[in-house]
């Protein structure tokens, strides 16, 4: 059973099979994952299972569609009936040589973050059943170039809350009364990093999306409760960072962090969303758009000039959010 590195064991199971062909049926599918199939050297086929229960956002349909189009090994289908299961298949001359089953999505959520899922492997003896199985569900898919695809209404509500899964999450804060960009968190978490001589352990570009405690109580679909699991130090109950992909409205994918904590009642919500790899990467990819340097303290002004002073957030997909900063 793998719990752990979830995402490096399936990018290179195929070493282990001599396998030439991947196949994929996912609850839900994230485009970094799906993006990272151009680095094997086989035929992917990915199946998105519950497009049959929810359909898809508009904006990570594009995303999916592009990356399809521009990549030569990947073939990408969506299942009309709802799917929930997570199977990897890898096979060799038209054969499963091996195989892993479990609740691992195709996504940053459902490979990333250590110990949330599972992965184990099927008994050879069950091969051919799930290779019966992958066929049923194909024959009920469409590709994700139909004419037939149907997208998430853009005021979809949830059907649990009943409230609105977009949001928008300001750059300002009030101090004093006046609303203004944080001098040093937000937006300009990384301008008083030591690298500057500053006293702050940032570096340079760092910044965060504060997430407040309104955006919580309103979109609580939005923003998941964060999971906890045991310290291996302590024993003590540690709250996970979900890790989520990003597609911004210019088409840039960034893997992302829903973190920091945000005490609610009995649960604890996230506080932030930050980079994944590098906290200076989004601080640094919004300086661009906004048109300053790594080390200037933005204000207001800034913004103004730029022409918004918030971020709207919709969520595509489970782990997939749409960040639309544009004007």
């Amino acid at each position: 059973m793998f719990s752990t590195n979830l995402e490096n064991i399936v990018f290179n199971r195929h070493t282990h099979c001599n396998a030439d062909e991947l196949l994929i049926i996912t609850g839900y599918i994230g485009p970094d994952p799906f993006t990272n199939l151009k680095n094997l050297p086989l035929d992917c086929h990915v199946i998105y299972g519950m497009y049959g229960a929810d359909s898809i956002g508009e904006k990570l349909h594009n995303s999916l569609k592009k990356i399809n189009s521009s990549l030569t090994n990947t073939d990408l289908f969506y299942s009309q009936s709802a799917v929930h299961a997570k199977c990897y298949l890898w096979k060799k001359d038209g054969a499963i040589v091996d195989a892993l089953i479990g609740s691992a999505n195709f996504s940053r959520n459902g490979l990333a973050t250590p110990d949330r899922e599972v992965l184990v492997e099927a008994d050879p003896a069950v091969f051919g059943q799930l290779q019966n199985y992958f066929d049923k569900v194909f024959k009920n898919s469409i590709s994700c170039d139909s004419s037939l695809v149907k997208f998430k209404s853009k005021t979809k509500t949830s059907t649990l809350s009943g409230l609105l899964t977009e949001c928008k999450l300001s750059f300002l804060a009030k101090k004093n009364g006046v609303l203004e960009v944080p001098a040093k968190s937000g937006l300009n978490w990384g301008v008083n990093s030591t690298q500057v001589g500053g006293t702050s352990h940032t570096c340079i570009g760092d910044a965060e999306i504060r997430i407040t405690k309104e955006a919580v109580e309103n979109f609580p679909d939005l923003f998941p409760p964060k999971l906890g699991t045991p310290s291996k130090r302590s024993g003590k109950l540690q709250r996970q960072n979900d890790e989520i992909e990003l597609i911004w409205d210019d088409g840039f994918i960034m893997k992302g962090l829903l973190e920091q904590n945000l005490p609610q009642g009995d649960l604890i919500y996230p506080k932030a969303i930050c980079s994944s790899n590098s906290k200076a990467e989004l601080g640094l990819y919004l300086r661009k758009r906004i048109g300053v340097s790594p080390t200037h303290v933005i204000t207001k002004a800034d913004l103004d000039r730029y022409g918004r002073t918030d971020v709207t957030v919709s969520l595509q997909a489970e782990g997939v959010y749409y960040m639309d900063f544009s004007v």
